[in-house]
């Protein structure tokens, strides 16, 4: 995992805040986090023939925040 840097806008980042935010900005978010990570919607459909749903790109947010 990618070791962010502290002063960073989406360091901090909290489960209520991830439930407020859009998809884009949890796609955002995920790939600021995870730098090697398929999120966004045109590799996403390269590698797996879809997109990320919100309510999967939530999960992922949710989870890595745990982490």
């Amino acid at each position: 995992m990618y070791l962010f840097d502290h002063d960073h806008p989406n360091h901090g980042v909290t489960h209520l805040d991830a439930g407020k935010m859009t998809r884009e900005q949890l796609i955002a978010w995920l790939k600021w986090n995870d730098h090697n990570g398929v999120y966004d919607d045109e590799q996403s459909l390269r590698e797996f023939g879809e997109v990320i749903t919100y309510e999967n790109a939530l999960e992922h947010v949710l989870r890595q925040i745990e982490e």
